[in-house]
């Protein structure tokens, strides 16, 4: 099994899982909810999550792995099986360095979140920060159509080897027309799910 590819691969999901965190951490500046006593909140619980996410994804990514490379079906497993446990794991750095809870109930919401489980340990949610909630709430929302196949719309890496991690992301039959076009694909589906998710916001709101 190649494991630089594995490596340079999931580098690459959690460096753009990182990019992600800039949405909450736009909510805490919009609210203000950067100066919280003793320690900045947005220094804590928003920059210091992000800031670590991109440069483990880079390290990941560039210095231990490649970026490149046959992505077969061996390495699809390993990528689909080590790209969510590594996005749970920086998924819930923003609950623990916020206090808002311990590393195993974080790791128990996030890995809740992105594989949208519906289940919960947070209590009080009125007493809990927006940036937090959304980021709750966009977890849930990224795994609605899969972490995976996020990526593989976002990233150009994964190419057409994105089929692999396609098939073991959602295994079953697949029609092999769908394959060799595999990134298209996931980018139509993001679209519509994003068009969709704009609609229900929208309806809302009026």
């Amino acid at each position: 099994m190649g494991k630089k590819i594995v490596f340079g691969s999931v580098g690459s999901i959690v460096k753009y899982l990182g990019i992600l965190m800039i949405f909450p951490l736009g909510v805490a500046i919009w609210y203000g909810e950067e100066i919280v006593y003793p320690s900045p909140f947005l220094i804590k619980t928003w920059i210091l999550p992000l800031a670590i996410t991109i440069i483990s994804g880079l390290i990941l990514e560039r210095k231990i792995g490649v970026r490149k490379g046959e992505i077969k079906r061996r390495e699809g497993f390993a990528i689909v099986a080590f790209g969510w446990l590594f996005v749970a794991i920086f998924g819930s750095l923003p609950y623990i360095f916020s206090s808002t809870l311990g590393p195993v109930d974080a790791f128990f919401e996030s890995m809740s979140g992105f594989t949208t489980t519906g289940s919960s340990v947070m209590l009080n949610l009125e007493h809990v920060d927006r940036s937090i909630l959304l980021w709750r709430s966009f977890t849930q929302w990224i795994g609605g159509m899969g972490v995976i196949l996020l990526f593989i719309a976002i990233l150009p890496t994964f190419g057409i080897a994105g089929s692999q991690l396609f098939d073991r992301e959602f295994p079953g039959p697949l029609s092999e027309r769908i394959r060799p076009r595999v990134q298209v694909t996931a980018r139509m589906l993001w679209s519509i799910y994003v068009v969709l998710t704009g609609l229900e916001i929208l309806a809302l709101f009026l």
